[in-house]
């Protein structure tokens, strides 16, 4: 049943564009009654032909992205492994041009990374830990607070629901369902939450083989390369290279881009943090940048974590703490972000924050990560297919 879904749906879609074409070619048509016989727009059968199998390529990717199967798994790791090959690259080449071998400078990288990655699990992990033990001992606290505090105001409202004429009984019950209504709620969301930390830690042993794809990659870059180049028709490969050009140039200077974005909005938290005192303002700093390659998402991770730390010490200072969160996300949406990213990649700040929040809702973090990257390139393809228009 659900198979007939889907079928039914991408049916719709494949009619929908084909009404979009059959609409363009009718008002093109009837544009060219009015246009000199040189200048009118012809559509051939080559181009129709074209159109078809582009906009059917985009909805099976689409259905693809979106549906769940162990070839999309296998494909979105090796994914995964192309972005890291293409971040690391640089430095594997600098490090080639010092007299390294290729083999030899991959694995001194993944050496700094690993023992990157192992001082901040002995160091800032077990911290972290001890600090939500502290937290999870105070929730007694807090909870026995709230309690008293509902109670007392839930007892003030019931002996009020007495007084009331009889007309008003309904209020009582609505009140009483609605209480129900929010606890199922709570506990069905505690329960989500749960299985998603679980689905989390699954997934995430799938991606140690991520490592061992981009070794290869970044290794046999040139062979990856050459077999790329002979898949490509000989009259396309002059532009097809200018294009790989320039998408290579957008991403260069969006990923130097959002290294320094991370950098100063990590370092404005962790200076912010500690004018308040808050409790490991510099781990909460360096987790904020670290959370920032999704533009505008650092603040937010940084916000979460503020507050917990400070409601450690005191309600104010959680209150403080956010304050100053959202003061370094406003100058990050207003600033830092349009002036170092958006102009790396030649994108308004509005246009940044919408792509972001459409690849969020359609693709998840990926789509997040993703989203400004691709806008770009999506923006280069764009202006090429316009500037050979332009030139026929």
């Amino acid at each position: 049943m659900d198979y007939l879904v889907s079928l039914s749906k991408n049916l719709q879609s494949v009619l929908m564009a084909l009404l979009l074409l059959l609409l363009i070619y009718y008002l093109i048509n009837i544009g060219n009654k009015y246009v000199h016989i040189n200048k009118r727009c012809i559509i051939t059968k080559k181009h129709i032909m074209t159109f078809c199998f582009i906009v059917l390529g985009v909805i099976i990717l689409f259905n693809f992205v979106k549906g769940k199967s162990v070839l999309k798994e296998v494909v979105l790791l090796i994914v995964y492994s192309a972005i890291i090959s293409y971040i690391l690259n640089p430095i594997v080449t600098y490090l080639e041009r010092k007299g390294i071998k290729r083999s030899i400078s991959i694995l001194l990288i993944y050496l700094v990374i690993a023992v990157v990655v192992i001082l901040i699990i002995m160091t800032i992990i077990p911290e972290i830990s001890r600090e939500f033990e502290k937290l999870i001992d105070l929730i007694p606290n807090y909870s026995n607070k709230m309690y008293d505090i509902f109670n007392n105001n839930y007892l003030k409202y019931a002996k009020r629901m007495e007084n009331l004429p009889k007309g008003f009984d309904g209020i009582n019950k609505i009140f009483s369902e609605n209480l129900n209504k929010l606890e199922l709620q709570l506990l069905k969301y505690l329960r989500n939450t749960t299985n998603s930390m679980i689905n989390i830690i699954t997934k995430s042993f799938k991606l140690i083989i991520v490592p061992i794809i981009s070794f290869y990659f970044l290794q046999d870059k040139e062979y990856f390369k050459k077999k790329l180049y002979m898949l490509i028709p000989k009259k396309h490969r002059k532009d097809t290279l200018r294009l790989c050009r320039e998408i290579d140039s957008v991403l260069t200077r969006f990923i130097k881009g959002q290294i320094i974005t991370s950098i100063i909005v990590g370092f404005l938290t962790m200076v912010g943090l500690l004018i308040i005192r808050i409790d490991y303002a510099v781990i909460i700093g360096l987790v904020v940048a670290l959370f920032e390659i999704i533009p505008y998402f650092g603040p937010v991770v940084g916000a979460v974590l503020t507050v917990i730390f400070g409601l450690l010490d005191s309600p104010s200072k959680a209150i403080w703490g956010l304050l100053i969160l959202m003061i370094v996300q406003q100058l990050e949406n207003s600033v830092i972000a349009p002036k170092i990213v958006g102009e790396s990649v030649g994108l308004h700040p509005v246009i940044v924050m919408v792509v972001v929040i459409l690849g969020g809702s359609y693709f998840g973090v990926l789509g997040m990560i993703l989203a400004v990257p691709v806008s770009a390139i999506v923006k280069i393809l764009f202006s090429f297919v316009v500037d050979k228009v332009s030139e026929q």
